[in-house]
């Protein structure tokens, strides 16, 4: 069994928002460098609905000039979601049902 990682945009006092909103102008050099480096470990990104939505918008205009483009746009997605029919941006999967059972499959 793979291991599940989570990567987070949270505040020290344990805010937890859209990277746009705050992250952007907050975050150094380094703390990108930290990102990227941490790339090359994850062979897939599990999304929920709002998230995918979000980036959907964003990251395939940015194509892969950059290492969060290129892994965004290129690594396989898994979408949790029980509104969505299809996903436009892909490689992508839609996760329905119990999300346990899901992701064992």
């Amino acid at each position: 069994m793979r291991k599940t990682v989570t990567g987070l945009f949270m505040s020290l006092d344990g805010v937890v928002e859209s990277a746009t909103s705050w992250a952007g102008p907050t975050s150094t050099m380094s703390c990108f460098e930290w990102i990227g480096a941490g790339l090359p470990l994850a062979d897939a990104i599990l999304l929920d609905r709002r998230t995918y939505l979000e980036f959907a918008e964003l990251w395939p205009s940015q194509g892969s000039s950059t290492p969060m483009g290129a892994f965004l746009n290129n690594t396989p997605k898994y979408v949790v979601s029980r509104t969505l029919d299809t996903l436009d941006w892909g490689p992508a999967t839609l996760l329905r049902g119990d999300l346990g059972d899901e992701l064992a499959r």
